[in-house]
């Protein structure tokens, strides 16, 4: 990671697959979760095609942004598979959640490193100038004290368009 030229230090893939989901970049991924009811085993949600929005929103002097992501693929692989019905509606369901949750924890481990180091790489400003530009220039001479601590609010919407196996 740098900034201004300035080396702030070495980052992981778990960090830069978030780096991905927030600027809407990651073309293809592969997203795997523990099943919580057989710890241990794995299931694997193949990313085909995912949205990020960015949105600013400031009130007085408090700035913070909401991020809204969509995403739909197929779950791949599943560990347990003969434990359950891979076809089952409120498996699905379950699965999503556990798919977004995954994501979502993702994009606040990479928020927590980005933020206090002032590393912005989210189009965060770029948002705040594009669609509120009146409330930018009461806030750009502050933009390096305002971002660290600035709440980001997530919500990931996971689709699961095909289960790629069945028993």
């Amino acid at each position: 990671m740098f900034k201004g030229g300035r080396f702030l230090g070495y980052q992981d893939e778990y960090f830069i697959r978030g780096v991905r989901f927030l600027r809407a970049n990651e073309k293809s991924a592969v997203i795997s979760f523990e099943c919580p009811a057989h710890p241990g085993n794995a299931t694997a949600f193949e990313l085909f095609r995912h949205q990020t929005v960015v949105a600013p929103h400031v009130e007085g002097d408090r700035v913070w942004f909401t991020v809204d992501i969509a995403m739909r693929g197929n779950l791949d692989e599943i560990q347990c598979s003969h434990q359950h019905d891979s076809l089952d509606p409120e498996y699905l369901d379950r699965a999503q959640q556990l798919v977004a949750a995954e994501v979502e924890r993702n994009i606040r481990h990479t928020l927590a490193i980005a933020q206090p180091l002032g590393w912005e790489m989210f189009y965060f400003k770029r948002s705040l100038q594009a669609y509120k530009p009146k409330e930018w220039e009461r806030t750009k001479d502050r933009w390096q004290e305002i971002y660290p601590t600035m709440p980001v609010n997530v919500k990931v919407k996971v689709s699961i368009i095909n289960v790629g196996e069945h028993k």
